[in-house]
């Protein structure tokens, strides 16, 4: 049964006024926890901004411009006025945060952002934890929490963050180690903690290829060695190198190189 836990936020978390003054600057309005199939009739939108956090499962954030993948780790952040609903047959364990505040205004309303953040399960973990103690003066200790969570969340959207550097780094290491195995997009995505498109985009930011292209010029390479020094078969080579029959690998390595693996095999090598 899908179950949900709304905490609405109530004012008297916060002091009137001074320092323990509800914050202008980002505050939390409600957290909400999710878990379970979601298919709603109808997409909405929120007159404040919304942070989805993914804790686990997999589905869509819809919205008129499309379909966002969502897995493990994956963070949304909505802009008011955006038409979107989380769309999955299987159960989907999120997290909801609505947000005001002046830090929010200069963003773009036009379009959802989206990032793969696996260091803030930790932090969502205690901004829904202590937004369940709404019996004392916890506000200001929530609106830290919540601009702790964004600021997480940005530092991930910025270009050239190391952590998504080691993740992409990871991944191309681990294709070539690895290269004969069945692998699909999405596989290699759930090993970095990412969603498939924003994997599948900073992929082929950092190494100028897509991950099926990359893992292709992997086995390419690899065919090429095993047909120069080796008395394999081309059919051998094609099973080796991790390709589904010895048919598509010719028709690949004619793509590659200009010949199919046979002929390659017969030209003299070329003087390094």
């Amino acid at each position: 049964m899908p179950k949900s836990l709304l905490r609405i936020l109530p004012v008297t978390l916060w002091a009137a006024d001074g320092a323990s003054a509800r914050s202008r600057e980002l505050t939390p309005l409600y957290v909400d926890r999710y878990a379970g199939p979601r298919r709603p009739a109808d997409r909405s939108g929120h007159s404040y901004w919304e942070l989805t956090y993914v804790y686990g499962g997999a589905g869509w954030m819809a919205t008129d411009a499309g379909r966002t993948p969502l897995a493990r780790h994956s963070a949304v952040l909505i802009p008011p006025g955006l038409a979107h609903a989380e769309q999955t047959d299987q159960t989907l364990d999120c997290l909801w945060v609505g947000l005001a505040g002046d830090r929010l205004e200069g963003m773009s309303r036009g379009r959802l952002l989206e990032s793969c953040c696996p260091d803030l399960l930790p932090l969502c973990d205690q901004l829904w934890q202590r937004a369940g103690r709404s019996y004392d003066s916890g506000g200001p200790e929530l609106d830290g929490l919540a601009a702790v969570v964004l600021g997480r969340f940005l530092r991930y959207l910025a270009e050239g963050t190391d952590d998504v550097a080691d993740r992409i780094g990871g991944a191309v290491a681990w294709i070539r180690q690895n290269f004969q195995a069945p692998t699909s997009v999405p596989d290699l995505a759930r090993r970095c903690g990412c969603s498939e498109s924003h994997f599948h985009r900073e992929f082929r930011r950092r190494t100028g290829r897509s991950p099926v292209d990359f893992l292709t010029a992997v086995r390419v390479e690899q065919a090429m060695k095993w047909l120069r020094n080796s008395s394999l078969t081309v059919g051998d080579v094609a099973r080796l190198a991790g390709f589904a029959n010895a048919f598509y690998f010719s028709r690949v390595f004619r793509k590659a190189t200009g010949m199919p693996p046979g002929r390659w095999r017969q030209q003299p090598a070329e003087e390094p």
